[in-house]
């Protein structure tokens, strides 16, 4: 049963070896759940493999420190670029990209999908923007949200 036990931990090391050498080497940005899963993986090898843990434990830490965070950015739509592809929202240059996603909230909570030429006729109103602050004034946005009132 003892042998059973190590011949498991070593595939599950051997494993997450495995998928951080492919990670190191595609150069992939991790997303949360990847860091977390590699902190995770940390508490099966503890006991038999203590450096080998701390090293999984000091990865994670690197990748998560590395990892752009996403932040929010919310106030009034001043205007709106089709042709550039960016809008503003108080000062803030927001680019917007083919993985942006646009998206409309009416009064009643229905949300619907929107393209940047249907949110030319909503200058003024409240938008809720997610992604990543790339510079003073600007922002790279995942999800766009523009509110009825």
């Amino acid at each position: 049963m003892k042998a059973l036990k190590h011949v498991l931990i070593g595939v599950v090391i051997v494993g997450i070896v495995a998928a951080l050498a492919t990670a190191s080497f595609a150069e992939k940005e991790h997303s949360e759940a990847d860091i977390k899963l590699l902190k995770d993986s940390e508490a099966a090898p503890q006991q038999s493999h203590p450096d080998l843990a701390k090293g999984l434990t000091d990865y994670a830490n690197r990748k998560e420190m590395a990892a752009p965070k996403t932040e929010s950015l919310s106030g009034a739509l001043e205007s709106v670029n089709s042709q550039k592809q960016e809008i503003v929202v108080g000062g803030v240059v927001v680019k917007i990209t083919e993985n942006t996603t646009l998206e409309g909230q009416h009064s009643l909570g229905q949300v619907m999908e929107m393209t940047l030429n249907n949110m030319c006729s909503y200058v003024g109103r409240t938008v809720k923007c997610s992604g990543t602050k790339t510079g003073p004034t600007e922002f790279a946005a995942t999800k766009v949200r523009l509110y009825d009132k």
